[in-house]
């Protein structure tokens, strides 16, 4: 709290503090600013609503902290290039992670996380997300089969799958599935399925 009267503050580093902080404060929805948080090395255990207000803020690094969740509201920092939350908690991502077209770097390792974002496949179909670190987590989907072919391989196929969001057809033929793996079960809208 006690960041708020910098408004005009660019760069936030509260990293290896006296003592780990346990949460960043209503402060930082002043910091309309801000571009680049550092907050890594702390006792994090949530982020708080007011990250919708930092809409230009460009690089997120909450790495060894204790998060296990994202709030939504971190969708509103649609100007993210760097986001590195290893060595957390992690049970899930935020919904909408393929409202972070400006995103490059992701550092998703050593988490807890079970199911790999779609939209984060979207980011490397179609924009520019190029550097990923996904290891270190117990993933579930994509299937092993899947996920035995490489973290590129990852998020090209649950980008196949968002893509399938938008249109009626879902190509799985280059993945070497011996199966109709469940996330593909719940795509209702499809007409053609190709496995072959």
């Amino acid at each position: 709290d006690h960041v708020a009267p910098f408004s005009r503050l660019r760069v936030l580093s509260l990293q290896q503090m006296s003592g780990p902080m346990e949460s960043l404060g209503k402060g930082l929805g002043g910091l309309a600013s801000l571009v680049v948080l550092r907050a890594a090395n702390n006792a994090l255990t949530e982020l708080p609503d007011q990250l919708r207000r930092l809409g230009l803020l460009e690089f997120l690094d909450l790495a060894d902290n204790r998060l296990q969740a994202l709030p939504p509201t971190l969708t509103a920092c649609t100007s993210l290039r760097v986001l590195r939350l290893p060595r957390n908690a992690l049970l899930r991502l935020c919904p909408g992670m393929s409202v972070f077209q400006a995103l490059h770097t992701v550092d998703l390792g050593s988490n807890r996380l079970t199911r790999l974002s779609r939209g984060l496949g979207a980011l490397l179909l179609y924009h520019e997300l190029r550097h990923t670190d996904l290891a270190g987590n117990p993933w579930e989907m994509p299937h092993p089969s899947v996920c035995h072919q490489g973290e590129r391989r990852m998020l090209e196929y649950v980008g196949e799958l968002w893509r399938s969001k938008l249109g009626d057809a879902v190509k799985l033929d280059a993945w070497g599935l011996t199966a109709v793996p469940d996330e593909v079960l719940v795509l209702s809208a499809i007409v053609e399925l190709r496995l072959d």
